[in-house]
């Protein structure tokens, strides 16, 4: 508990999605209360999104983040690395699969063809399984998503181990005899239970055993449940033992979709219709509208469109104007355009999945459908992005549209992904604004967006740190300024956080100032050594370990690192002035900017800095709350230490700066006024 106390630990809080909803709210209070118990700690709380609200966790001081989906580079790489760990594999048992030189890139290629199959793909667990049903079905992919689904069940319940030749000496009998209809019913009967009853995204074991008894004993098998969900999990994995006493699915899709075939068969279209609002029930929603049952998809949308007092007609009139912009009782009537414009975005989505739809239906959702665009935020643009190439023309530039609607429209195209939609994004990149080239930029070469190249020439001073930057080309799937034009003007560039692995090109920019490299797979900083006018450099988060390629850089006053190995090497770079070691730490205002010093659990990298001459300030960060008396204490000495020995070679005082909670009473009011060196402690 000592670590609690002392704000020394990190609460890792997995899987609220798996919590009961009726159990969500006793989770806050827990947790509302363990934080004002332990207020020093750092927290980190995980979920679906479709859980939680938004802010969910905003009056207890939490900042939300989204795990995007991997964008194409990503998908591109974990599809070369699959194939390329499929081919090793085979060599290492004296195999081989001639097919697999170009299979990967022909997986690509009918993923782009196929954008319903290409969303699921953007999730390294799908985007695996589709790799593998890929090549074991002679590469071919089934057209639709529910169709895939479908597929993919069969290979883990059943085909998987069929094809292995291992399936009667391996298996327990009564597993190896149950047939996949049967399996299937089965993970059925769990699915509908977790996602209908429940409302959670896993059983206890005990749970999972109880509905495999009643569901054998409704097939007439004697089979020993035990022996049916270990095989289940140990066998097929389409099911999984997250933690001891637990099951739920490999993916939350098949959970959806098993769902969605019971509900289909018991015509419960009106249950689906009254979740039309929760994002939880929306993938259940789109595969039941996939259903080859007549009548069925119609009877859902029409449910979907059913608005209070059935008044359709009055919430369409207006779906062209912002809801602000609504006459005052129609904002006050029982009646949104937000809920109107919601049903009717879930009606296209399922339109844009459905096998059988009534005509009459179809042509009230073309009217429908010019209304809803151009798409107002991210959801709304993921959503019109399931009509595929239908939406394109919607989609096009419009430079009159607001800068949010068309930052959404390129959201939507980079999600179509097909030729026609890449033409389209073309037309946007002249665009000026700053949201569009954020999207922009995940869909092209940053380095083809004008505004962005323009940016380099004139970089702007950011308002939190005084530090220029070029934030368009930061963040960016940039992989090479190979083909960047260098001029005198560019005497900054952020590359950071992007997919550069590569330094030979900037010998051709001596005139740059200032470099961020940071969070690069940057090892190799040869390169640098031309930069004669470098002045502030980042490399932290990298993985370079050896400065004396820019031990020679007399102008470089500024230096940023997370490697203690690289800190080895600072000693030599006399012109320093201010050095940070980070370790996700913040950039402080200054001239020059100064950065965070993340400290760690040792302090020898103070000694490191000894040397330096021109040495003026160092920023020490704790980022874990507040410390402890032996750390304070260790901390203490450090500091004491390091002012002795530079006052022994006569150097002058560096001024440390702490930004962190730690006990006064340890650092005596002398030590702020100290000869050697001033001490600053936080308010």
């Amino acid at each position: 508990m000592d670590i609690l106390q002392e704000g020394r630990a990190i609460i890792l809080l997995d899987g609220i999605d798996e919590i009961p909803r009726a159990h969500r709210a006793a989770m806050k209070t827990w947790l509302t209360s363990f934080t004002v118990l332990y207020p020093h700690n750092d927290y980190l709380v995980s979920t679906r999104p479709q859980a939680v609200g938004l802010g969910w966790l905003a009056d207890l001081g939490f900042r939300e983040a989204t795990v995007n989906p991997m964008s194409n580079e990503d998908q591109s790489q974990l599809i070369d690395k699959w194939h390329q760990a499929v081919g090793e594999e085979l060599k290492r048992w004296g195999d081989h699969d001639p097919r697999l030189a170009g299979m990967a890139e022909r997986l690509k290629a009918k993923l782009h063809e196929h954008p319903s199959i290409n969303r699921l793909a953007r999730y390294p667990l799908l985007a695996s399984m589709i790799c593998a049903f890929h090549r074991r079905n002679h590469e071919h992919l089934p057209p639709s998503e529910i169709e895939l689904t479908e597929r993919l069940c069969f290979m883990l319940l059943d085909d998987r181990d069929r094809l292995s030749g291992l399936w009667d000496e391996s298996f327990p009998t009564p597993y190896s005899k149950l047939e996949y209809r049967h399996k299937k019913l089965i993970v059925q009967d769990l699915a509908y239970d977790m996602m209908v009853h429940r409302q959670t995204s896993s059983l206890t074991r005990d749970e999972a055993l109880k509905m495999v008894e009643e569901r054998l004993a409704r097939l007439g098998k004697s089979a020993d449940p035990e022996l049916i969900m270990t095989g289940l999990i140990e066998r097929s994995g389409m099911l999984r033992e997250p933690s001891p006493g637990r099951v739920d699915f490999l993916h939350n899709t098949f959970k959806e979709y098993l769902t969605s075939l019971r509900l289909v068969a018991e015509q419960n279209e009106n249950l689906l219709a009254s979740h039309w609002s929760d994002a939880e029930w929306r993938p259940v929603i789109l595969f039941a509208a996939a259903t080859e049952k007549q009548g069925y998809a119609t009877n859902l949308i029409r449910l979907i469109l059913t608005v209070k007092n059935d008044d359709l007609s009055l919430a369409t009139e207006y779906d062209s104007v912002r809801f602000s912009e609504l006459p005052q009782h129609l904002q006050n009537g029982s009646v949104t355009l937000n809920e109107a414009r919601q049903r009717q975005l879930l009606a296209l989505r399922c339109r844009s999945v459905a096998l059988d739809l009534d005509p009459e239906l179809q042509t009230q959702l073309d009217k429908l459908q010019e209304h809803l665009f151009p798409p107002r935020d991210f959801a709304e643009a993921e959503a019109l992005a399931t009509a595929g190439n239908l939406a394109v023309e919607w989609l096009k530039y419009r430079p009159n549209d607001a800068f949010y609607e068309r930052a959404a429209s390129v959201h939507a195209l980079r999600l179509i992904d097909t030729p026609l939609a890449r033409q389209a994004i073309n037309d946007y990149l002249p665009d000026q604004n700053e949201q569009v080239f954020y999207e922009l930029a995940k869909a092209v070469d940053a380095l083809a967006i004008p505004a962005v190249v323009d940016s380099l020439v004139t970089p702007w001073r950011a308002e939190h740190s005084g530090w220029f930057e070029t934030r368009l080309l930061a963040h960016s799937l940039v992989t090479t300024i190979n083909h960047l034009v260098a001029t005198k003007s560019i005497t900054l560039l952020d590359l950071s956080w992007t997919r550069i692995n590569n330094l030979s090109t900037l010998s051709r920019f001596p005139q740059l100032k200032h470099l961020n490299i940071s969070h690069t797979e940057i090892a190799d900083i040869s390169p640098l050594q031309y930069l004669r006018n470098l002045e502030i450099l980042d490399l932290s988060v990298t993985f370079v370990d050896n400065l004396k390629p820019i031990s020679e850089l007399r102008n470089l006053k500024s230096l940023f690192l997370s490697s203690i190995r690289a800190i080895q090497g600072v000693s030599n770079i006399e012109s320093l002035q201010f050095i940070g070691l980070i370790a996700g730490g913040n950039i402080i205002s200054g001239e020059p900017p100064i950065f965070t010093f993340e400290i760690s659990d040792w302090f020898a990298p103070l000694f490191s800095f000894v040397p330096l001459p021109h040495l003026k300030k160092v920023w020490l960060r704790w980022g874990w709350g507040p410390t402890g008396d032996n750390l304070a204490f260790e901390l203490r000495d450090e500091i004491n230490e390091f002012h002795r020995l530079r006052e022994q070679q006569n150097l002058p005082p560096v001024e440390i700066v702490f930004d962190f909670q730690i006990d006064r009473r340890f650092f005596g009011l002398e030590c702020g006024e100290s000869s050697t060196g001033a001490v600053t402690l936080p308010d």
